[in-house]
């Protein structure tokens, strides 16, 4: 991207369980470029962001939720609170079924994201 001047920013990186892992390795290199994050159940621990995440919105969804005795989800959200991104933390759901709260809680995170 810095390579070829490329101006396809603010980017906002969506992955899951693997795809998250890629995603979180993206912030931690080229924060500047992203400006928000979807993170649905990664699988490794983050390592610390090269540069300031302030202005940054992370949804970071597992299993358990905010607060679980998850480690890799705790140590992800104590590392993009401490680079400076705003961080929520929600549960993802069992089913496959999306019920109204998942559906109005995406909605208001995405919405959040554009305004």
């Amino acid at each position: 991207m810095h390579t070829h001047e490329l101006t396809l920013v603010p980017m906002v990186v969506v992955g899951h369980v693997e795809g998250a892992d890629a995603a979180l390795a993206l912030i931690a290199c080229l924060a500047d470029a992203i400006s928000a994050a979807i993170i649905i159940n990664p699988t490794r621990a983050m390592r610390p962001p090269a540069t300031n995440l302030g202005g940054m919105d992370v949804l970071l969804a597992t299993p358990k939720g905010a607060g679980s005795a998850d480690d890799t989800a705790l140590q992800i959200e104590k590392c993009l609170v401490e680079a400076g991104a705003r961080v929520i933390c929600e549960r993802v759901p069992r089913s496959r079924v999306v019920s109204k709260r998942d559906e109005l809680m995406a909605r208001i995170f995405l919405s959040a994201l554009f305004r």
